[in-house]
This record gives C-alpha cells, sequence and structure tokens, in this order.
C-alpha cells in the first residue's frame, strides 16, 4: 500500500469517528447515531439528546452491575455525588447531587 492510499485510509477513519464521536455530532448525525443505538430522538435538542444517547449506549452494554448503573447516572446528570437507595424486591432509586438541574436535562 502506497503513503497516497494510507492517508486516504487514515483520513476516512478520522472522519468516520469524528462522525460517530456523540460529543462532537450534530443534527442528522446525531440522529444516525440514535439509530444505530436503538434511541429515538423524540423532538428533543442536539444537548438533550445527546445525554440519552450516552445513557442508552451505557445501557446497550451494561450488564446491569451497580457500578455501570451509577456511571450512566453521572453522565446523565453531570453529578459527581450519587446517592444509591435500595427498593424491594429488587430495584433502586439514584439521586444526584448535580450541577445540571432535572429541568435541564429533560
Amino acid at each position: 500500500m502506497g503513503g497516497q492510499q494510507i492517508q486516504d485510509l487514515e483520513n476516512i477513519l478520522f472522519d468516520l469517528s469524528t462522525r460517530l464521536n456523540i460529543d462532537n455530532s450534530v443534527g442528522v448525525q446525531l440522529n444516525n447515531i440514535g439509530k444505530i443505538v436503538g434511541q429515538l430522538r423524540n423532538g428533543q435538542d442536539d444537548a438533550t439528546y445527546r445525554l440519552f444517547l450516552k445513557a442508552k449506549a451505557g445501557r446497550n452494554v451494561s450488564e446491569g452491575d451497580i457500578e455501570r448503573v451509577l456511571s450512566i447516572w453521572k453522565i446523565i446528570t453531570g453529578g459527581t455525588d450519587i446517592q444509591v437507595i435500595e427498593s424491594f424486591p429488587a430495584g433502586i432509586e439514584c439521586i444526584a447531587f448535580s450541577p445540571n438541574k432535572p429541568d435541564q436535562l429533560f
């Protein structure tokens, strides 16, 4: 493979990684990521939709362990301190002490 072919391949891979980066994507690019992870936009603006995409992507790879649930909750809320309350028989309630107010998220 020649130098130009390698450069062309690198350019394509960089472009693809940029298009699939939730933080850098906007509009239709986010919609395409939503199709990949299985998250509808439902009229959300880009900033809110990014949070839902990250949460859905995390859920898609999660095995349901508490550490992963808390990690996803921190992404959604921007919280650094999370309180977990166990609910019988097999549920939890997460409360984030967060810089994002709930009305800013949803």
